[in-house]
């Protein structure tokens, strides 16, 4: 029995894992495309649009810092 819900257990991190690891490359997707509109807003000047990607780009660090702390929590079990 407890050697059953090990194993489910190491399945459940696995798959946590394989998710963090999607939503690294999600985050690294969308930096792209906020490097580009940063690039953007900086052409034409608009500030307000460089102040929002700021705020979404400390969102992003913070999912991403979270998604490796997943990852490295779920390596040692």
């Amino acid at each position: 029995m407890a050697e059953c819900k090990l194993h489910a257990s190491r399945d459940f991190f696995k798959e946590i894992s394989i998710e963090a690891q999607r939503l690294k490359l999600v985050v690294q997707y969308i930096q792209t495309y906020i490097d580009q509109a940063r690039e953007r807003g900086s052409r034409i000047g608009d500030n307000q649009l460089l102040e929002l990607l700021d705020y979404i780009e400390i969102f992003f660090s913070v999912v991403k810092e979270s998604s490796d702390r997943l990852e490295r929590i779920c390596a040692r079990l």
